[in-house]
């Protein structure tokens, strides 16, 4: 279920992509500045034999990129909200030497 769920995912989020591609294939031309993104990187980037990558190459990479930062992300905090959890005097010093504001804190 949870893998079928993620593939799905997958070809929403690889549909997104290939609608901003193909709209930037389609309205280039070599007057047009770049717009320095990541995509535009992928788009222009080059292999050893100076071929650019493949419209699947940039997808794939943009996908990958994306959901393997998501995931990364999500780990480490939910490692370090537990190892908080687990050590309060370690909570209260990260407390401590927090800046304050007039704002009240929803994360610590």
């Amino acid at each position: 279920m949870l893998k079928s769920f993620f593939k799905k995912c997958r070809r929403k989020i690889q549909a997104i992509f290939k609608e901003v591609l193909d709209e930037r294939r389609n309205n280039y031309n070599g007057d047009d500045q770049p717009i320095n993104d990541l995509m535009d990187g992928l788009m222009n980037l080059k292999d050893e034999e100076g071929n650019r990558l493949s419209d699947t190459e940039v997808l794939d990479n943009m996908t990958s990129i994306l959901l393997g930062g998501y995931e990364s992300i999500a780990v480490v905090t939910m490692w370090a909200v537990y190892y908080l959890a687990k050590h309060p005097k370690v909570l209260q010093k990260l407390r401590v030497s927090m800046p304050t504001s007039n704002q009240p804190s929803l994360i610590i």
